[in-house]
């Protein structure tokens, strides 16, 4: 009985000791399954954290790029306003429009539209004027400007239907407050056109053909202008800057006697930039003919 006794002893005993160890084994097993569950949400969350952080950065590196297109892109607009600026505005520098202004309030004051690009008149004929001068007579033109006058002698004996033209056109007031209209320094100086301008213009209703035509000229010529075809004149005249050999002919009249230093300022205070198409610039002061007076038999 004792032997039974102490085996059932040490079977109950083992049981005993068996019951505090699955338990614990269970409390292993659920302290590992904690342990995993949290490291799973650490996992998450750490994961979550990168992908925040990634999102964070790549708006950053995102944002930065637009700032820096879109300052660029002003900076490109900036540029292209300016270039488009310099390339068609002709706004004066201070000292040309203090000059501009000077001569505007002078030729204003004379009876001339107040500013330089104003037209003029629209006087036109159906035919050029009859020949009544005196082609062995002495004719000159007094050229009164904003700045001062200076006198042409007209050569009639070489020119007769030119010297004709332009004195008829001087006394029905066709030149009266027309501008030098194109001015290029130490070229010549262009007026003649009551439009102030030599695109698109009119002649005076008429051509007149070509006589002493001349390719070589001297300092103060003044030849009649063309569109580059014969017989095209009418009543744009130009006055030569300096001693030069011209493509083309043209009609020599006239030669400056007196006052060249007006029409040398004249000639000075042109233009010599062109636009893409050829043609020249406004001069950096227009300055214009006040009046225009024929002395001769």
């Amino acid at each position: 009985m004792a032997v039974i006794g102490f085996l059932g002893s040490c079977a109950t005993a083992d049981r005993i000791r068996a019951v505090p160890t699955e338990k614990r084994q269970r409390q292993k097993e659920g302290r590992r399954a904690r342990l995993e569950a949290q490291r799973k949400v650490d996992k998450r969350r750490q994961f979550t954290r990168r992908a925040v952080i990634v999102v964070i950065v790549a708006a950053i590196v995102v944002g930065s790029v637009y700032l820096l297109t879109r300052s660029s892109n002003k900076s490109a607009a900036a540029t292209t306003t300016t270039t488009t600026s310099t390339t068609t505005t002709t706004t004066l520098p201070p000292h040309f429009a203090h000059q501009q202004a000077v001569v505007d309030a002078i030729a204003a004051a004379a009876g001339c539209p107040k500013l330089p690009s104003t037209p003029t008149n629209t006087l036109s004929w159906p035919q050029a004027p009859m020949g009544n001068i005196n082609i062995t007579g002495k004719y000159s033109a007094v050229f009164k400007t904003d700045i001062g006058s200076f006198t042409v002698a007209l050569d009639a004996s070489k020119a007769p239907i030119t010297v004709n033209n332009f004195i008829f056109l001087v006394k029905s007031g066709y030149y009266k407050c027309g501008s030098f209209f194109r001015v290029i320094p130490g070229f010549a100086s262009q007026s003649g056109s009551p439009n102030q301008t030599n695109r698109n213009t009119a002649q005076p209703g008429y051509t007149i053909p070509d006589e002493n035509k001349q390719s070589k000229f001297a300092l103060g010529d003044l030849a009649m202008a063309n569109t580059g075809g014969p017989h095209t004149g009418g009543s744009q005249f130009f006055i030569v800057a300096k001693a030069q050999t011209i493509g083309g002919t043209y009609a020599l009249f006239g030669h400056v006697t007196h006052g060249l230093a007006v029409i040398n300022k004249i000639n000075a205070d042109g233009n010599a930039n062109t636009y893409p198409d050829g043609s020249s610039y406004p001069p950096n002061v227009t300055h214009r003919i006040l009046k225009i007076t024929i002395v001769g038999p």
